[in-house]
């Protein structure tokens, strides 16, 4: 009889696990729908005009991004500063509009980057998508990275 309630237990976690998770699309540049901030975990919460440049350094990863208004996508640099590899590099952005609603972009496909590697990254966001401020954030390992 504990061997039923056990497999619930666990199945009731990764359930619930799963279903909180940020659902990402299998392009990884589509919106993951409205959420009321950007905070997850690894995230500084630091928001920027969409003028303005962001740089700063999360996980280990010196991410330099800007919106670029001619491609529609926000594009930079991720500069691996770990003494390890950083697998499955990522990033991920949240559009805020006037209201302070938010729209979750991203991730980008993760790629493994060697310590004190950079590499270009780009983030494509829905066409005619209004918004004001941003947030950013580089993604480092297998967590959070398909679900």
């Amino acid at each position: 009889m504990k061997k039923p309630i056990l497999f619930l237990a666990i199945f009731a976690l990764v359930a619930s696990t799963v279903l909180t998770s940020c659902s990402k699309d299998s392009m990884g540049d589509g919106p993951e729908g409205n959420e009321t901030g950007g905070d997850e975990q690894g995230e500084s919460g630091t928001r920027w005009t969409k003028t303005q440049t962001a740089d700063e350094v999360i996980n280990g990863i010196h991410a330099i991004i800007a919106f670029d208004a001619a491609s529609n996508a926000f594009v930079g640099t991720f500069e691996n500063l770990n003494s390890n590899v950083a697998q499955q590099t990522r990033l991920e952005t949240h559009i805020f509009d006037a209201n302070g609603n938010s729209t979750e972009f991203g991730p980008t496909p993760g790629v493994d980057m060697a310590p004190g590697e950079t590499r270009s990254v780009t983030l494509s966001i829905t066409t005619g998508v209004n918004f004001v401020e941003f947030t950013m954030h580089p993604e480092v390992g297998t967590a959070g990275s398909g679900g």
